[in-house]
C-alpha cells in the first residue's frame, strides 16, 4: 500500500480563507465602528466642554470678574450683544484719625442705593460692616463722596461698594458680543478685550443669540432689541450659543449648541426698586393689591427741588403726589412738604413733615387714616381707590436720583 498523504484539500483551503477573511472584516468593521464612536463622542465632548466653559464665564463668571447673575443694570440689550454694569469696590483708602469723608474712585449712580462700607482692623484679615452715608452737594457736584458714620480705628482698611455711573464712568460698563467674522464671543471691559471662547480644539461659535424677560416671564425682546425704557425691567435672559468644530479641510463639521437662562438678582426688576427719571412710565398694582410703594435713594436735591409722580388708571380718577424739598447751605436736604390730588387738580391732602431725605417716602402712609394715600386700608373711608390696569408716571423731576420700590 501507498503511504497516506496528509493535509488540506483544496476545498477545505478555500472554506478556510473564506472564514479568515469574514472573521478579519468583522473585526475590520467592529474597530472601524469603534473609531467612529470614539472620534463622535470625543466631538461632543469637546463641543459641550467649550459651549459649558463659555456660559459658565458669561454667568456666573470668573475668580477675578463678576458674572451676569450679579450685574446691577443693563445699560443696552440686543440680540447678539449686551452691556451691564458690575458693583464696584473701592479699597483704595485707609482710615485717618480726625477723617470721616473720603472721595470714592468712581460716581455713585444717582437713584442708586447706599454703598456698602466695610473695614478690616490693622493686623486682621477680616471686614467688618460700618455705616456709612453719601454726600450730596446737590445737582451741580459730583456722587463722588462717602461719610463714615461709625467710629472706626486709625490705620484700618476701607473698602466701599457701590453702583457706578455709566454716563460718567464709561469704563464701569462690560460688553459682551459675538464676532460672527472670527467665531468668538468677547468679553469688553477697563481690563481689556478677552475671547472667552477661545480654545485649542479648533471650536468656533457659530450662533450666539439673547432674548430678555420681565419677572413676569414676558419677553420684551420681540424684534431682537430692548428698548431703552424697559432695561430697568430686564429680570432675566436666555442664553442660546452654538459651536461648530472644524475639519481638517477647513470645512465645518459636527455642531452643537446649548441654551441657558440666568436670573439677574441684583437688577431693579428682582429688588423692586426702580430708578427714576422724568416722563418715565411704570405699570404698578391698583390699589387693591399694592404692597409696597416707597419713594427713596433721593438724590442730587437743590432747594425748592420737586418731584412729581401721577398714578393713571384704566378707568377712574388719576392720584397726584408733589414732593417739594428743602435745602440750606449745604445741610442735609429734607422733604419739606407734599401734596395730594385726586383727582389731579383737586387738593385733597397735604403736610409738612420736614423729614431727612434719607427716611424716604411711604406712599401706602400719607395724610389721617390713610384716607388719602394710595393703598386701600380696610376699616377707613378710603378718599383714593385706584382699580384695574394703573400706569405711574413722573410728570416732574428735578431732583439727580430717586427710586421706588413697588411690589
Amino acid at each position: 500500500m501507498g503511504k497516506r498523504q496528509s493535509g488540506f484539500t483544496l476545498i477545505e483551503l478555500l472554506i478556510a480563507i473564506t472564514i479568515a477573511v469574514f472573521i478579519t472584516a468583522a473585526i475590520y468593521w467592529s474597530m472601524a465602528t469603534a473609531l467612529q464612536s470614539w472620534a463622535y463622542m470625543k466631538d461632543e465632548l469637546l463641543l459641550q466642554k467649550v459651549l459649558s466653559q463659555v456660559l459658565q464665564d458669561i454667568i456666573e463668571g470668573t475668580p477675578e470678574k463678576n458674572g451676569l447673575r450679579d450685574s446691577l443694570e443693563v445699560v443696552r440689550a440686543y440680540s447678539d450683544e449686551l452691556e451691564v454694569v458690575y458693583p464696584r469696590t473701592d479699597s483704595s483708602h485707609m482710615a485717618q484719625s480726625g477723617l470721616n469723608v473720603y472721595e470714592l474712585d468712581r460716581d455713585i449712580k444717582a437713584g442708586a442705593s447706599m454703598p456698602i462700607g466695610e473695614a478690616r482692623l490693622p493686623d486682621t484679615d477680616s471686614y467688618y460692616p460700618i455705616a456709612v452715608s453719601m454726600l450730596d452737594w446737590g445737582r451741580k457736584e459730583e456722587l463722588n463722596k462717602v461719610q463714615l458714620l461709625s467710629k472706626v480705628a486709625p490705620g484700618s482698611l476701607l473698602r466701599f461698594t457701590f453702583h457706578p455711573d455709566p454716563k460718567k464712568n464709561p469704563d464701569a460698563i462690560t460688553r459682551y458680543r459675538w464676532a460672527k467674522e472670527d467665531g468668538q464671543v468677547y468679553v469688553e471691559d477697563s481690563g481689556g478685550n478677552n475671547a472667552i471662547s477661545k480654545n485649542p480644539f479648533g471650536i468656533t461659535i457659530t450662533g450666539f443669540s439673547l432674548r430678555y424677560f420681565d419677572n413676569t416671564n414676558r419677553d420684551i425682546s420681540e424684534g431682537g432689541d430692548v428698548a431703552d425704557d424697559e432695561l430697568q425691567f430686564i429680570g432675566g435672559i436666555e442664553i442660546s450659543i452654538e459651536a461648530s468644530m472644524r475639519q481638517k479641510n477647513g470645512d465645518p463639521g459636527k455642531k452643537k449648541d446649548l441654551v441657558s437662562f440666568v436670573s439677574l438678582r441684583n437688577s431693579p426688576a428682582k429688588g423692586g426698586a426702580i430708578i427714576l427719571k422724568e416722563g418715565m412710565k411704570v405699570a404698578i398694582p391698583d390699589s387693591r393689591r399694592i404692597r409696597t410703594l416707597f419713594l427713596s435713594n433721593l438724590s442730587g436735591i437743590d432747594d425748592r427741588d420737586v418731584i412729581q409722580l401721577t398714578a393713571m388708571p384704566g378707568r377712574g380718577s388719576d392720584w397726584r403726589l408733589t414732593v417739594n424739598f428743602s435745602r440750606t447751605g449745604l445741610t442735609a436736604p429734607k422733604i419739606s412738604s407734599y401734596t395730594i390730588e385726586y383727582p389731579s387738580g383737586k387738593t385733597v391732602f397735604s403736610d409738612k413733615p420736614n423729614s431727612n431725605v434719607d427716611m424716604g417716602l411711604n406712599l401706602l402712609s400719607l395724610g389721617p387714616n390713610g384716607m388719602y394715600d394710595y393703598d386701600y386700608d380696610e376699616n377707613t373711608d378710603n378718599i383714593v381707590l385706584l382699580e384695574g390696569d394703573v400706569e405711574l408716571k413722573v410728570t416732574k423731576m428735578d431732583i439727580s436720583g430717586a427710586a421706588i420700590f413697588v411690589k
